[in-house]
């Protein structure tokens, strides 16, 4: 006799899993993704050009906005230096 679909998706519920491989999902068709029309960092980046300040929440350890900020100084610097 086959297994439920229900009983299958529990015995895969008590499964360890750990890390950021998540090759196992996709290979039981458990997950799909495709590009989305939007970028994350472009709403971001933009949303920054006219903020005062920025809360990073849940984005990590702070690296992704670090970058933006990065980017946005080596910008200004060089709008700076090239009306000097």
């Amino acid at each position: 006799m086959e297994k439920s679909l229900f009983t299958t998706y529990l015995q895969e519920q008590e499964e360890a899993f750990s890390g950021w491989d998540f090759s196992r999902l996709t290979s039981l068709n458990r997950f799909n993704s495709s590009l989305l029309p939007w970028s994350y960092g472009g709403l971001a980046y933009a949303a920054m050009q006219q903020a005062n300040a920025v809360l990073d929440m849940g984005t990590g350890g702070g690296e992704f906005f670090l970058d933006f900020i990065l980017i946005h100084l080596l910008l200004t610097q060089q709008k700076a230096t090239r009306l000097i």
